[in-house]
């Protein structure tokens, strides 16, 4: 105790004996407070939003970019490429899902008369169906002849598979799946599937699964189960 006394003396010491000019010891410690933060925010921000010269990169295009037009040409040249490419890909993609949106027949607010279930159905015929002069009301891919490489993974030609998909959605349309005391056959059937998936992919006892609502869920969920996983077993930062 003496020796720990003795040294707080020495340290005490010190610091009166220290340069009016060297600042005192609760300002080097909010100094260094402010470093750690700020280094820390740089590292984190690092590791979600990718390297610091990047973004300075991407700011300094969008700001760029809302000068006049010749600055806006030197923009869009070869040291830009991959920006501009971008931009026209986002440009592209907002036509092909809004270019119909000027169509006729939209209905953007709530009818004052309610619609009978005949005529919303005839609705959703209008929409997806080409009519007497040959328009189609909304244009879409022709999926079913293999337009599209990706979104839609059935055919329609079963007449079986198309059946029973009508049947079940009609029973289970109105279930939750998020309440299984009150819906225990769904909850018996997804166990089933996930069983059955685990057989397939020869699993031991300790695999286990879950069921979503389509393909980017299920990437989602791998995703942050693994994330869960490292960080479980001290992977602050995991990488795929």
């Amino acid at each position: 105790m003496e020796h720990v006394t003795h040294l707080v003396e020495e340290v005490q010491a010190a610091y009166d004996a220290r340069d009016p000019s060297i600042l005192p010891w609760w300002a080097n410690i909010c100094i260094g407070m402010i470093i750690a933060t700020v280094f820390n925010h740089l590292v984190v921000d690092y590791r979600l939003r990718g390297a610091l010269w990047w973004r300075l990169y991407q700011g300094f295009y969008k700001v760029a970019a809302k000068f006049p037009i010749y600055v806006k040409g030197m923009v869009q040249d070869d040291e830009f490429d991959s920006l501009s490419e971008l931009a026209k890909a986002k440009v592209d993609i907002r036509k092909t899902v809004h270019d119909e949106d000027t169509a006729e027949g939209w209905t953007l607010a709530i009818p004052q008369k309610g619609l009978t279930p005949e005529e919303i159905l005839d609705k959703q015929i209008k929409y997806s169906t080409k009519q007497a002069n040959g328009r189609v009301d909304l244009k879409k891919p022709d999926y079913l002849n293999g337009d599209v490489s990706g979104a839609v993974f059935n055919t329609e030609r079963s007449e079986d598979e198309i059946y029973l998909i009508k049947e079940m959605f009609g029973r289970l349309a109105f279930s939750n799946p998020l309440w299984p005391k009150i819906f225990p056959d769904v909850r018996k059937m997804e166990t089933e599937v996930v069983s059955m998936t685990i057989e397939l992919l020869h699993g031991d006892k300790n695999v286990c699964g879950t069921m979503t609502a389509g393909g980017s869920m299920s990437i989602l969920q791998a995703v942050i189960a693994c994330r869960n996983k490292a960080f479980d077993n001290g992977v602050n930062w995991p990488e795929m």
